[in-house]
């Protein structure tokens, strides 16, 4: 599997796994997909996540898993994390529950440092 950045805008690759999270995201966000590398060239990723990025700091706005399969969302955070970090940043804010958009009221909140 293959973490990469790709476009921030509708059409891109794991833009319909976002929804829309996508349309209403600012200029400071990054779009990372986690593709399988067996598959074929055009088949959809198996997750995306949407990161907007503060100075040093990152806030997760939204994370999505196309296909449930064990371990797949673990594996996208630990090389969203790894990636974040050779970037630059140091600390890493999401929900408890990252399905939800970041701007919902009751929503517990993590933070790492990278």
């Amino acid at each position: 599997m293959l973490l990469r950045e790709v476009p921030a805008r509708a059409g891109s690759p794991g833009a319909a796994l976002l929804a829309d999270a996508l349309a209403g995201s600012s200029a400071r966000c990054r779009l990372y997909v986690l593709s399988d590398l067996a598959a074929a060239p055009d088949a959809p990723p198996l997750a995306a996540a949407l990161v907007e990025i503060e100075g040093h700091g990152a806030i997760l706005v939204r994370a999505s898993v196309g296909t449930p399969r064990t371990g797949l969302r673990a594996r996208l955070f630990t090389d969203l994390r790894a990636e974040l970090r050779a970037c630059g940043v140091r600390t890493f804010k999401y929900e408890s529950d990252a399905e939800l958009e970041y701007d919902a009221p009751d929503v517990q909140w993590c933070e790492q440092e990278l």
